[in-house]
């Protein structure tokens, strides 16, 4: 599903290097999948579309809290009408095991006091904790596009959190190290391999 829809929005044709000279990543650990939500506000109908994802892609063991986990308005800055990433993170990172780590799934736009050069915040990651909002995937252009931006965060923070998987120079890559717009998902593929462009 995730390949399929790559390729519909892709620009040029891209070809996978020998399969000896790919890096492997491999599942170290569960993943636990929760919603965060104000409370009286409904949660978002991702976690499941989430957990199919990421077993599918990273093959890993994926479980998803049935109930959403409430966070206080204090959290969210009401001149700028966005949540606290460093703090919504942080509420992510308790529950954390030895064993498993988290994804939080958010429909509330973000910013992070730790980057004052970005107006938004598409998402956060401490140690085995990681948090996504949803708030700037939407593609108003190409509305099949949005779940094909939702996939390629998910495989992202999936591979970092399940896989260890290091933060790449390639700007192709879902796993960038620079990506600070939505758009910049467009032009990125999976997996994180350096792909030969076929002329």
């Amino acid at each position: 599903m995730l390949l399929v829809g790559v390729a519909a929005v892709a620009l040029y044709q891209v070809s996978r290097p020998a399969a000896d000279s790919v890096p492997t990543l491999a599942p170290k650990r569960k993943l636990l999948i929760v919603s965060l939500v104000v409370p009286g506000d409904k949660a978002p109908e991702l976690a499941r579309f989430a957990a199919d994802c990421l077993e599918e892609e990273l093959g890993c063991e994926v479980e998803v809290m049935e109930k959403s986990v409430d966070i206080s308005r204090k959290a969210f800055d009401p001149a700028r009408g966005q949540g606290n990433a460093v703090t919504l993170v942080e509420v992510v990172e308790r529950m954390v095991t030895p064993e498993t780590a988290v994804l939080g799934i958010t429909e509330y736009d973000l910013h992070s006091p730790l980057r004052r050069d970005l107006p938004f915040a598409m998402g956060a990651r401490k140690g085995w904790a990681g948090l996504i909002s949803t708030f700037r995937m939407a593609d108003l252009h190409k509305p099949d596009n949005t779940s094909i931006r939702l996939q390629k965060m998910l495989i992202r923070y999936g591979a970092e959190l399940v896989c260890d998987a290091p933060r790449e120079k390639d700007p192709r890559s879902v796993l960038y190290e620079n990506l600070q717009r939505p758009e910049q998902l467009d032009l990125m593929y999976w997996p994180p391999v350096y792909f030969v462009v076929e002329e």
